[in-house]
């Protein structure tokens, strides 16, 4: 699930953003959760910045006591995956929200209008869609991991659970390999009723021992039931 909070001195505007935002989420195929954070949260940072996705805030934040422009550049230094977007009447500010530690996604000028958090919610999707295609992502409660195709080496089926696998660690959640095995890029391929591996982490393949061995050294077995599978996979 994407994490939006929204933070504004006037907490009508607030309220108004968060209206239109959600009437784009009721349409959208992401999950979205928004929330609205008080200047003075938003400056202490009680929020869960780190997992945080996509914030909407004013550059002037006088209720809080906060320079908007500062307070952006540190949040950017605390996430730098995060989509920014400010939302102001302030046009003369604009130019310093383009020095280069802040790398905001996006403004949007008051009085704002649905159309213009609908246009900038499809951009930031699209770019957030594109920017995922290559990592192999994982919900556990309120965790999102976001994994790198090409450091998993392989995917374990126990006790109800799906076991990923790295070279430094390993993930597990609650999922099923018939289900993980449709949504996988073709970098991956079943071998057995329990395993799924990256092809490119393969080190080799022994077929009278019916085992494939990984990168890692791990032996992984080979099913008699994906054995032809995996053999024209390798083209062996």
């Amino acid at each position: 699930m994407l994490k939006c909070y929204i933070c504004d001195d006037s907490t009508e505007q607030a309220i108004l953003l968060m209206q239109y935002l959600k009437k784009f989420i009721a349409n959208d195929k992401h999950s979205i959760s928004v929330d609205i954070l008080t200047p003075a949260a938003l400056k202490t940072y009680t929020f869960n910045i780190e997992h945080t996705n996509i914030l909407f805030m004013e550059m002037i934040l006088e209720k809080g006591g906060v320079n908007g422009l500062t307070l952006a550049e540190n949040i950017r230094k605390k996430n730098q995956q995060m989509y920014l977007i400010f939302v102001t009447k302030h046009a003369e500010l604009l130019r310093y929200a383009l020095r280069g530690n802040i790398i905001p996604a996006g403004f949007i000028m008051k009085p704002v209008g649905f159309a213009d958090i609908e246009e900038i919610m499809h951009n930031i999707l699209n770019l957030h869609d594109e920017e995922q295609s290559d990592y192999f992502i994982i919900n556990i409660g309120s965790e999102l991991i976001r994994l790198p195709y090409s450091q998993i080496l392989y995917f374990e089926a126990l006790n109800k659970k799906i076991h990923v696998y790295t070279h430094s660690r390993r993930i597990s959640y609650y999922y099923s390999l018939a289900a993980l095995e449709g949504e996988l890029t073709g970098l991956f391929i079943r071998c057995h009723n329990s395993y799924i591996i990256n092809t490119k982490r393969v080190n080799a393949i022994s077929f009278s021992d019916m085992q494939i061995t990984m990168e890692n050294g791990v032996k992984i077995p080979l099913s008699r039931s994906y054995k032809a599978q995996i053999k024209a996979e390798f083209k062996v």
